[in-house]
C-alpha cells in the first residue's frame, strides 16, 4: 500500500509528491509523508478534489463562499468573469514581449487565481487578525509544522541535509521563524508576485508582477517596506541587486499603492 498523505502534508508542503507529474516524475510520493519539506502543485490539487467531492460544489464556488464575499475580495476568482475583460494585466516573457492571457473556465487551486493588490490585501488582513478561523486553527496556520535544511524548492531526490535554510513551513505559508515573518511567492509564466507579512507588527506588504523578470526586483521592493532579515528570498536564490532608477523610479510612487 503506497503512504498516505493528510491534508496536513499537503499544506505543509511535506507531501512528498513532485511540484507536477512529468515523465521524469511520475506522480506518486517519492518520501514518507511528513518526514520533510518538497513543494508540491500536485499537493493542491489533490486538495482541491477532496473539497470539491466533500461540499458538491467547484473549487470556486467554495472559495466564493467561505472567502471571497465574506471578506470582500469582489475582484477575485479562480475561473475567468466577463466583467474581468475590461480591466486586466497581461503577461510578458523574460524579454518583456506581451503574451497571451490565460482565460482558465476551470479552477485549479494551484495556478489559476485571478486576484488584485487590494483584494489580496484584504485577505492579508484576514491571516494577522485570524478572521473567520477559530483562535487554535489561527495559531497553527502560522505555526513552523517542517523545518527546512535543503537548499531546494522541489527537493524529491535526495534527503541529505545541506544547512538550515532559516525557513519553515506552516499551513499553507512558508515562515522565517527566526525574524518572525511569513511568505509566499507566486510563479506562473508571465506573472510573478510576493507577500510578506509580519503578525508582531500586524503588517504585511504584497508585490505582483505582469513579467518574467518579476522576481529580480523584490528582494530590493519588499525590504524598502517590511525591513528585516528576509531568508526566504536566499533560499529562493534571490539576492538583492536592483538598485539604480528602477528601485528610485519604485520609491516615489509607492505609497500609491498602499492599502
Amino acid at each position: 500500500m503506497p503512504p498516505r498523505f493528510t491534508v496536513r502534508n499537503v499544506l505543509s508542503q511535506s507531501s512528498g509528491l513532485p511540484n507536477w507529474r512529468s515523465n521524469a516524475t511520475p506522480l506518486k510520493t517519492y518520501f514518507p509523508p511528513g518526514e520533510r519539506f518538497s513543494y508540491s502543485g500536485e499537493g493542491f490539487v489533490w486538495l482541491q478534489r477532496v473539497v470539491e467531492k466533500i461540499t458538491g460544489q467547484s473549487l470556486n464556488e467554495v472559495v466564493t463562499r467561505l472567502v471571497f464575499d465574506p471578506l470582500e475580495m469582489k475582484q477575485s476568482s479562480f475561473i475567468w468573469r466577463a466583467d474581468f475583460e475590461t480591466d486586466y494585466a497581461g503577461p510578458h516573457d523574460a524579454q518583456s514581449a506581451p503574451g497571451k492571457k490565460w482565460r482558465p473556465a476551470k479552477p485549479t487551486s494551484a495556478s489559476s487565481l485571478h486576484t488584485t493588490a487590494a483584494d489580496y490585501a484584504r485577505f492579508l488582513q484576514a491571516v494577522l487578525s485570524g478572521a473567520r478561523l477559530n483562535p487554535g486553527t489561527a495559531k497553527q496556520w502560522l505555526d513552523p509544522q517542517v523545518r527546512l535544511r535543503q537548499h531546494c524548492i522541489e527537493c524529491l531526490a535526495t534527503d541529505a541535509q545541506d544547512a538550515d535554510q532559516h525557513v519553515a513551513w506552516g499551513l499553507g505559508w512558508g515562515l522565517e521563524p527566526d525574524a518572525g515573518f511569513f511568505f509566499h511567492w507566486g510563479n506562473n509564466d508571465g506573472f510573478k508576485a510576493f507577500v510578506v507579512g509580519s503578525l508582531a507588527d500586524r503588517s504585511a506588504v504584497v508585490v505582483f508582477t505582469n513579467g518574467d523578470n518579476g522576481m529580480a526586483v523584490m528582494p530590493d521592493v519588499i525590504n524598502q517596506l517590511m525591513p528585516g532579515d528576509h531568508a526566504a528570498f536566499k533560499w529562493l536564490d534571490r539576492p538583492r541587486n536592483v538598485g539604480g532608477a528602477l528601485l528610485d523610479w519604485f520609491r516615489a510612487r509607492w505609497h500609491e499603492w498602499v492599502y
